[in-house]
Order: structure tokens, then sequence, then C-alpha cells
């Protein structure tokens, strides 16, 4: 198993862009709250993030509404 602080730090970047690459598909402030929970380690919100991430790359795709 990969430990969480290597995770964390090789998507840190992509994480802290994640609320602004979902801007007009999912409000911002509760991307926020779910990473800071995340991180925090409140909770356990991988699965979330996951979805998160794979719909901001679509989004951002020539498959989704911007191409």
């Amino acid at each position: 198993h990969v430990q969480r602080g290597v995770v964390d730090d090789l998507f840190a970047g992509l994480l802290d862009e994640l609320p602004e690459r979902l801007e007009g598909l999912v409000a911002p402030q509760p991307v926020r709250d779910i990473l800071a929970e995340h991180r925090s380690g409140r909770r356990d919100h991988r699965r979330r993030i996951w979805t998160l991430l794979v719909l901001a790359r679509w989004n951002e795709g020539p498959w989704g509404p911007a191409g």
C-alpha cells in the first residue's frame, strides 16, 4: 500500500486546483470542504475526490461541454 502522505504530496497541486476546475459544474465551497475534511483525517473522501477528479477531466476534454 502507498502511504497516504506520499499520495497527498503527489496530488496536492491537482487537488488544490479542483474547485476551480469544476467551476460551472459543482459549487466550489463543498469541494473545498470535502478536501479539508479528507486532509485533516476527519473523513475518508477518497471515492468522492476520485469522482470529482474524473468529472473535472471530462469537463476539460473534447468530450465535455467545453470541447
